[in-house]
């Protein structure tokens, strides 16, 4: 699905705990990854490290989100959950085309509900 999204539209993803393995694998894949935090992320998770190398370690202390800022994996390092969504409507005006309701929803119908509405409609 992320190889066919890509070029068509923006992807963003946001992680605000702790993401490892595929879903790490998926946030790494969007064009822009915002984090809180509280974010750790990696390939191999704790289980998985303790089980190759030994190491005992926290998700926290295998891939804080400092660090992955640091190496350029997060792009954008929020202070919460909260402003991660603000950053993520930002992003995303970027992309906007002319007009007030360029993809012809309500904007007090929440993502969830037109998401839901997409996936019945066959679209």
């Amino acid at each position: 699905m992320m190889a066919r999204l890509s070029g068509l539209v923006p992807t963003v993803g946001v992680v605000s705990g702790r993401c490892f393995a595929g879903n790490a694998n998926l946030a790494g894949l969007c064009d822009t990854l915002i984090a809180t935090p509280k974010a750790a992320l990696g390939m191999g998770g704790p289980p998985l490290v303790e089980a190759a190398l030994g190491l005992t370690l926290t998700p926290e202390e295998l891939g804080p989100a400092e660090m992955h800022e640091a190496c350029g994996a997060i792009d954008v390092l929020v202070a919460d959950e909260q402003e991660a969504i603000n950053c993520v409507r930002l992003y995303l005006e970027y992309f906007r085309g002319a007009g007030s309701q360029v993809w012809g929803f309500d904007p007090d119908i929440s993502f969830y509900e037109i998401l839901y509405r997409k996936i019945h409609d066959g679209l």
